[in-house]
């Protein structure tokens, strides 16, 4: 605390002596510089400490607006957005709303009822849940003695919604923003932070009627909503299992390979056996197998 009171302290005195110049005055250090070899400035100005209240120092015009410009904050870099990030203007929001109202007009007709959690969770909470996209989770700086990270999803704070309230049957929707610390890619919709809208059914019912609901539940959405044609794929983890056992895929294996095998709708064959071999470190002839 001592050490950082005297640092503290010591840029204060800086800044009460004369103008600082920042990181971000690249700009200003090349018009003095360019200012110079023009034989413009006044001979005392490069070799004099540039002090706010002693302006008679410098006599340049070019060079006084611009310390002018820099004492009254005139000079500020250009706004700029987060990467991965965007905003929405009003006719963007009217047209979200409506979307979103159509949305929960499906759910609540299947019954289910509207929650919402934290945008952020203990940091123990999300990891470990995803495999390796783990890495992908957005880490919060320790805050009050607790560490925490942005919601990657949904359906793990749902998980821990359901442990914490003791529920028994429950069809929940929730719709929110998430957030993944991923390379985004503008042109393919990939964002930091986007929505997501989650429609879930926890407890005893009968086998395979939540899943058909689930099934009815997206068809209806995508009806009600301008999208055009459409085709919904259904995985089933069991099944991929077993495709990998039967390729000869070791079972420990078996969580990273099926990451791997998700990027099919993203990237080549060849890129994602590549990932395979030389990253998972699988058998080549059982990638090989894989891909057949």
């Amino acid at each position: 605390k001592a050490a950082k009171k005297a640092a503290k302290n010591k840029n204060k005195s800086k800044q009460a002596g004369g103008l600082g110049l920042g990181s971000g005055t690249n700009w200003f250090l090349k018009l003095l510089k360019d200012e110079k070899a023009a034989g413009t400035d006044d001979g005392d100005f490069i070799s004099t400490t540039i002090h706010p209240q002693k302006k008679g120092l410098i006599t340049n015009s070019s060079l006084r607006i611009t310390l002018e410009r820099i004492g009254s904050g005139g000079a500020q870099r250009v706004p700029k957005i987060a990467k991965g990030a965007r905003d929405f203007e009003p006719d963007q929001m009217a047209v979200r709303q409506e979307a979103f109202e159509i949305i929960r007009g499906v759910f609540r007709r299947h019954g289910a009822v509207e929650i919402d959690t934290p945008v952020f969770e203990l940091k123990e909470t999300l990891t470990g849940k995803y495999g390796e996209d783990s890495k992908l989770i957005y880490e919060l700086a320790d805050q009050g003695g607790e560490l925490l990270a942005l919601r990657y999803d949904l359906t793990v704070p749902f998980a821990r919604f359901l442990a914490l309230h003791s529920v028994g049957n429950i069809k929940r929707f929730h719709i929110g923003k998430v957030y993944r610390r991923d390379n985004p890619n503008i042109a393919k919709g990939r964002f930091r932070e986007f929505y997501q809208g989650d429609y879930d059914v926890a407890g005893d019912y009968d086998s395979m009627i939540p899943e058909t609901e689930v099934l009815s539940v997206a068809i209806e959405i995508l009806r009600a909503l301008p999208v055009g044609d459409f085709a919904i794929k259904l995985n089933h983890r069991v099944l991929l299992d077993a495709m990998l056992d039967i390729c000869g895929v070791p079972e420990e294996k078996f969580r990273p390979i099926c990451s791997a095998v998700d990027k099919l709708d993203k990237e080549p064959w060849s890129a994602v056996r590549c990932e395979m071999i030389e990253v998972k470190g699988l058998d080549p002839v059982v990638a090989d197998r894989i891909g057949r």
